[in-house]
Parts: structure tokens; sequence; C-alpha cells
């Protein structure tokens, strides 16, 4: 049975606080604990994509959830809508469609099974999604673009005109719960790692670590990279930490060392990566890419120019020490 039974959730008005000097409408009705003037209505109907598809947030193909780069986030937001879809199921029948493009989701049709207009204002709204009608409501207002996901999100900046938040503590936990655990399992991982394998790691994650960096100072940096959300910088800018380090620690350890092996030659600034991404020494293109150049020296046929490599890596080293 679904976990969503007998919970009340509330979509909340955001009470905005502004500068005393700072005199506007919106200020004004702030003032006295307003976000819109009394007894003016805001009508919400679910929103209909550029393709005609209805933001129902019980698509697992839904155009949000392609952009949802971070993976314990992505998985509880998948978790969330199965177990939504289920209860609608256990509610209304198996025969009923769901998916985006059903008038189920058209509040003015004539169909038997559809949502109805919300009307928020400057009242709180509370669904109890035990009640039927409730929880088809809240498939959709959670995912309606305009409406905060918590206040937290609101804080953060993600929807800073939004008037209204949805206040639901227990999907706010789920979604970190997932996080920490992909954190967490991605640390264990790293701790696993030989020390040698821990400092290739960390530098294919793009760290600033050598030869002579110790295991903690390691740990740390790279305790510390696993615990942001994305990239701010470098070659994976935007991109997850975790999906990047699980991507990474998944290939061969041949491949994890050559890899670092071209990485070091770079950072001793023996090859350089110009226009296009191509590997350069000097003005002189080696290959197309640096994944390239990786192929190329894994070839069982080019193991000269791989140790030749290596050589050469361990003599700049030891002039530049």
């Amino acid at each position: 049975m679904s976990e969503f039974k007998h919970r009340s959730i509330k979509i909340s008005p955001i009470r905005k606080q502004y500068p005393s000097k700072f005199q506007t409408q919106e200020s004004s009705l702030a003032k006295e604990g307003y976000v819109r003037s009394p007894g003016t209505k805001m009508v919400l109907t679910p929103k209909k994509e550029a393709d005609n598809r209805y933001r129902t947030g019980v698509d697992p193909k839904a155009q949000y959830i392609k952009s949802i780069r971070d993976e314990g986030e992505l998985a509880a937001e998948l978790k969330l809508i199965d177990d939504l879809l289920s209860q609608l199921k256990e509610v209304y029948g198996e025969e009923i469609d769901f998916g985006p493009r059903s008038k189920v989701w058209m509040a003015f049709s004539d169909e038997p099974v559809k949502v109805s207009p919300v009307i928020l204002s400057n009242s709180d709204l509370v669904l109890n999604t035990s009640n039927s009608q409730d929880l088809l409501t809240y498939c959709w207002l959670r995912k309606y673009p305009s409406i905060a996901k918590s206040l937290e999100s609101y804080n953060r900046g993600d929807c800073p005109d939004c008037q209204y938040y949805l206040a639901d503590d227990d999907a706010e936990s789920r979604i970190l719960f997932s996080k920490k655990k992909q954190i967490n399992k991605a640390i264990v991982q790293f701790e696993k790692l030989t020390p040698t394998k821990a400092k290739q790691v960390a530098r294919l994650m793009g760290l600033p670590i050598s030869d002579n960096s110790t295991e903690e100072f390691v740990y740390n940096q790279m305790d510390t990279l696993l615990k942001q959300p994305e990239f701010e910088k470098g070659d994976y800018e935007g991109l997850s930490t975790i999906s990047v380090f699980n991507d990474i620690v998944a290939l061969t350890d041949d491949r994890i060392a050559t890899k670092d092996l071209v990485e070091q030659a770079i950072r001793h600034n023996m090859y350089r990566v110009g226009a296009g991404g191509k590997l350069m020494e000097g003005n002189t293109t080696i290959q197309a890419s640096k994944e390239d150049f990786v192929n190329f020296l894994l070839e069982p046929a080019n193991q000269k120019e791989l140790l030749a490599l290596e050589s050469r890596v361990k003599a700049k080293k030891i002039n530049e020490a």
C-alpha cells in the first residue's frame, strides 16, 4: 500500500520581507501578511508543455526529468512517480489513463475522472492524499512551475518569482535521504581504493593531487568534492560529481592508469588541449582528443609508446622537483 495515504500537504504563501524604504504594492501587502490583494485569487490547472503534453508529476519521461543532474534527486523523483502512479491506479482503477496526453489533466473536459482547478489566495491550501481528488491535485501541483517545491528551494533562489511553495517535509526528506545515500556510497567506495588508485581517480576528478600528496589530503579533497552536487568549473563543469566519480571508478584499472598518465602529461605542460579538444604537443596535433590518445596507448601494438610516455612523465617530475 502506498505511503501517501492519510497525509496532509500544504501549499503555502511565501511571506516575503522587504526593506523599510522599499515602497511598492508588494511590500505594502507583505506588511499586512498578504501575498496578493485581499479578495483576489490565482486559479491554476495543469501546465501544458510546448509539445501539448501535460506536466502531470507522474510522467517518468517528462522533460523536467532530463534536467535533474543529481543522481540522488533523480532516484527519489522516479521512486515518487512510481509510488504516485501505483496509488492513482489503486484509487481510480487500472483502466484510467494517467499519461501526459490524457484528458484526465483537462480540468474542463467531460471525463468522469479529471483534475479540478486549484484556487490559491492568502491562506494555506491543504491537500489530504487520502482523498482521491486531492491525490490527483497533488500529483500535478507539485510540479507546477510557479510553485516552489519547498521554502528552502525558494530561499536558494530556484524560483525567485514564486508566490507559493509546497510544504511537503516528507518529500524533501526523501530527496535528502537519497542524496546522502549516494554520497556515502561513493565515499565508502573511494575508501576501498588503493592509495595509488585513489590518487589516480582524484586527479581524473580534477583535484590538485601529486605523487607527494598524503592519503589524508587526498581523502579530504575527495570527501569535500563528492559532497558538492556538481562541478563548478573544469572539464566537468555543471555535471554531477557523483555521476562522474561512478563513471571513472567503473573503468578498468589499465584505462584509469592510462587516463591519469595523459592527465599528468598535460598538467606538466608536455601536452595541451587545443581548439576542439585536440591534444597538442607544441603546434603538432597528437590525437583528436585525450580519449583518442588513451585508446591509442591502450592498444597492444602501442605499448612502446605507453612506456615511453611513462618514462617522460617520470623524468619531467624529477626535473621539476
